[in-house]
């Protein structure tokens, strides 16, 4: 499999491996909280026919550009602390997800429509076009849809499931695609005027768990600088 695909799946762990939490209590690697996973015993079949779903669908379309702090904790079965890093990211519609990991180390990746842009702390920046790489595009694909709540896409690309109400939910996505699958179990979204928290299950059994801090979704243009990223 391309090394990029592995990038994108695990690019929220990226900066993680040299960053054990040593305040963390040793014990077996986590996995979602029960009832949380309740969310998988209500599928919706056709958002557009679930009144909640689609307004929170719609609560998290209305955010043009999202600009966050993140900290990230994935948890690798074969050790016992949680890997932890922090960092810094900007969703928009129109240009894509920069996603800037600062601690441990320095990691960015840019998803782009058509593209994927990977850098680490001094070296070259590494570009890959997605048109050209199916299922790169594929996986590029998933966290556009998670940012966005975009529900056509949702449906297309995921099996959905939901419990709450627009002001405290959580959302439960499968993928469809097998290669998709191979990589990522199920992914968590929790939240309420935004996406709050997701987690990542992967088949192997290692979590991933991403809390956002502080969001802003005032719609303010993207500062020159800002604009660069997706350049």
């Amino acid at each position: 499999m391309h090394p990029v695909i592995y990038s994108l799946a695990f690019f929220v762990a990226a900066g993680s491996l040299f960053a054990a939490d040593p305040g963390s209590p040793r014990g077996d690697a986590p996995v979602a909280e029960d009832d949380r996973l309740e969310v998988f015993a209500h599928p919706v079949a056709d958002p557009d026919m679930h009144p909640t779903f689609a307004a929170v669908g719609r609560q998290l379309q209305s955010h043009d550009v999202l600009r966050s702090s993140f900290e990230q904790r994935k948890q690798i079965k074969a050790i016992t602390r949680p890997l932890v890093s922090t960092g810094r990211l900007i969703f928009t519609r129109e240009h894509g997800l920069y996603w800037h990991l600062r601690a441990p180390f320095s990691t960015t990746f840019v998803i782009l429509p058509d593209g994927l842009i990977r850098s680490f702390d001094g070296e070259e920046a590494e570009s890959v076009r997605t048109t050209d790489q199916p299922v790169i595009r594929k996986f590029a694909r998933i966290f556009f849809d998670v940012f966005s709540g975009d529900p056509t896409y949702l449906k297309q690309h995921f099996s959905l499931y939901f419990t709450g109400d627009v002001d405290n939910w959580v959302i439960g996505l499968e993928p469809r695609d097998r290669a998709v699958r191979q990589v990522i179990s199920r992914l968590l979204l929790d939240g309420s005027q935004t996406v709050d928290r997701v987690e990542m299950i992967e088949t192997n059994g290692d979590t991933t768990v991403i809390t956002f801090r502080n969001p802003e979704t005032v719609a303010e243009p993207l500062t020159a600088k800002e604009r660069q990223y997706f350049e």
